[in-house]
């Protein structure tokens, strides 16, 4: 575990533990003993975390859940996503490695890391596997292009579907939610349990991975991740997310006359907050020839939107809402800097794409980003839009340091985050496990 407890670790520990007890109507100790470990800026130790995981499992029966679709409307769906639905990245190379069985979970299959994540492993399975990822959500708009089925918060068809599949290896990629997602994933691991095959979880988002069996495999996508949520007596081990390099590899470009400086982000408040705009303001005030560019949507724009028209610059940025991903490349290209005002992630799989196109990343020393980002002069003070609009203006006004700077992630990402790493990664341990369980 790392030393001091970050801001997002806390308030998921807080959150979750108040949720869980207010569901069950428990006294709140397991609340209390979560405050006295964090007000010593210290991680609950293993006992709380497992009390806490057990609470999680024991108040799924009081869960209200969401009916399913009929066929007539899940039909219609699916013709509106085929026709018009957002799609991925599909990569079609499978890697090498022996072939496997391998039944994917995640409960929400759209645009996103964890998401892509479980879309790349299907589509890069050595030759004669055979994939299947069941979810609880598949949004109309998203074209995810892998065998997939879609399964409501029952326990019963979640069984069914797990024993008719019939995996050699299930591969949760487990991130929570909201309480029915918690009673979704709960039924997929009993049903796990109930076959009786080896588990791997991947572990893509703040907070404790589920707890409920030693008889399964943790995957983390960062190390600072493991540090913070690794299980003792859970074998683990890190496997960095991977990003297709060839659909964005550039040259580095020489900053413009005109610099543009490029932000992609689900605007919900998860990954960063409203206090990204105040970077971007203050961006836009410290290089007067400057222009921002930002990509994503959400409940956010319209109140950034409205601080970016009472700060007179509204037309210095351009809301490019969300972009298909084939589309990704040309825009990195477009950009001098991009800006990753994170408040909390366990990976960035964005700053990637833009250092694969050519393009410097700077963001806050926050979470899994320093692992990213590798040089003091790309990283921020967590929480300060102005440190981090120096530091993408010195970016800006110093073309060599905007090489250097380039030069050095670039390097780390070439050599850890490309796609055929991690599916390599991926495959061989779901083979491996297979054996070993």
């Amino acid at each position: 575990m790392s030393d001091n407890v970050e801001p997002a670790v806390a308030s998921w520990y807080r959150t979750t533990a108040r949720d869980r007890s207010r569901i069950l109507g428990r006294d709140p100790s397991i609340l209390e003993r979560i405050e006295a470990s964090l007000s010593r800026d210290e991680y609950p130790d293993l006992a709380v975390r497992q009390d806490l995981d057990l609470l999680g499992r024991k108040s799924v029966g009081r869960i209200d859940t969401p009916g399913a679709s009929g066929p007539i409307r899940r039909l219609a769906r699916s013709a509106y996503r085929s026709l018009f639905g957002f799609s991925p990245h599909l990569d079609r190379s499978p890697v090498s490695g022996e072939p496997t069985r391998v039944l994917h979970a995640i409960w929400d299959l759209r645009i996103g890391g964890a998401p892509q994540l479980v879309i790349d492993l299907v589509r890069t399975a050595p030759v004669g596997s055979e994939q299947l990822v069941i979810c609880g959500n598949n949004p109309v708009n998203y074209a995810s292009g892998v065998r997939h089925q879609v399964l409501p918060v029952d326990p019963s068809r979640i069984r069914r579907a797990v024993e008719r599949f019939d995996p050699e290896v299930v591969h949760v990629c487990h991130f929570h939610g909201l309480p029915h997602w918690l009673a979704w994933y709960e039924h997929v691991f009993q049903a796990v349990l109930a076959i009786d095959r080896p588990l791997v979880q991947s572990h893509c988002v703040i907070g404790d991975p589920w707890m409920g069996t030693d008889r399964q495999h943790l995957v983390f996508c960062s190390e600072w991740s493991r540090s913070c949520s690794r299980v003792e007596g859970i074998d683990d081990s890190v496997i960095f997310p991977g990003s297709p390099s060839r659909p964005f590899l550039a040259d580095r470009r020489p900053v413009s006359g005109a610099p543009r400086v490029g932000m992609v982000y689900r605007l919900d408040g998860d990954k960063i907050d409203f206090t990204a705009i105040d970077a971007v303001i203050s961006v836009l005030r410290k290089v007067p020839d400057a222009t921002m560019d930002i990509v994503g949507d959400g409940p956010l724009r319209p109140l950034m939107q409205a601080k970016v028209a009472a700060a007179d610059l509204s037309d210095r940025v351009r809301w490019r809402g969300f972009l298909q991903f084939s589309e990704l490349p040309a825009f990195y290209r477009e950009i001098d800097v991009a800006m990753a005002p994170v408040i909390a992630d366990t990976f960035g799989s964005g700053s990637v794409h833009a250092t694969f196109s050519g393009t410097p990343v700077v963001g806050y020393e926050v979470a899994a980003i320093p692992g990213i980002l590798r040089r003091k002069e790309a990283l921020a003070r967590p929480g300060d839009p102005e440190h981090l609009a120096s530091r993408v203006a010195d970016l800006i006004g110093d073309d060599r340091l905007h090489a250097d700077v380039h030069a050095t992630q670039l390097e780390h990402a070439m050599s850890n985050f490309q796609l055929e790493k991690m599916g390599t990664d991926y495959h061989r341990l779901f083979a491996e496990f297979r054996k070993s369980a």
